[in-house]
């Protein structure tokens, strides 16, 4: 199984190719506003309710101060994420730049939370989650201090790397095919040559026999 998926993992690359490019054309013509808060609110309910559970079945701090602080982030993080749902949906209002702010504080408070709670955890997280956080409070404070990011903003960020994305899957997917081309050449080359060998070493058996006679 896992070597026929692998066989076809071009298609799969080419597939989400097409996909994400399609995805990346036609996200502007919706609502940026509703479509980014809602993403962003999916997100901080999402990432709360796994941290939670997280939290409750492997908790990874031995500190009830730093558990402490942690689920209050995770219950803030739950709430400002059915707020915004509410907000967008219900009340029908508009963020504006309050959004650039709301996601700031999230990615500033997350980074300080982190480093706080890393000096007393079970586990050490590997360097790309360190770089994470580090990048979360940069990217953070530069949203808040630039003062004008909104939902068009962040949009024309999503829709520009998922065009990176898309490319680079398109990339892979031509590459895997080629590869799997030149193996099946390689692979067909090899069986045509096969009767050839064996049928040349059956007739050096037979001239070694008939010297030995």
């Amino acid at each position: 199984m896992k070597e026929k998926l692998n066989e076809y993992r071009w298609l799969t690359h080419g597939i989400l190719a097409v996909v994400i490019l399609v995805l990346a054309i036609i996200l502007p013509f919706f609502n940026p506003e509703k479509l980014i808060v809602t993403l962003v609110a999916l997100i901080l309910i999402g990432f709360a309710s796994y941290r939670i559970y997280k939290l409750i079945r492997h908790p990874k701090w031995d500190n009830l101060l730093i558990k402490r602080i942690n689920l209050i982030e995770m219950i803030a993080h739950l709430i400002l994420g059915i707020f915004l749902m509410v907000w967008i949906w219900v009340f029908d209002e508009t963020l504006a730049v309050l959004l650039g702010y709301v996601i700031g504080i999230v990615l500033i408070a997350r980074g300080v939370v982190y480093f706080y709670s890393d000096q007393n955890k079970k586990t050490n997280d590997d360097f790309i989650i360190f770089a994470l956080h580090i990048g979360a409070i940069i990217g953070g404070s530069y949203i808040i201090f630039q003062g004008d990011f909104t939902s068009e903003v962040l949009l024309g960020f999503i829709v520009v790397m998922a065009m990176r994305r898309s490319f680079k899957y398109g990339l892979m997917a031509f590459n895997e095919l080629q590869e799997k081309q030149r193996l099946g050449q390689a692979s067909a080359l090899t069986t045509s040559k096969a009767p050839d060998a064996i049928e040349n070493k059956a007739e050096a058996i037979d001239e070694t026999e008939e010297k030995l006679e």
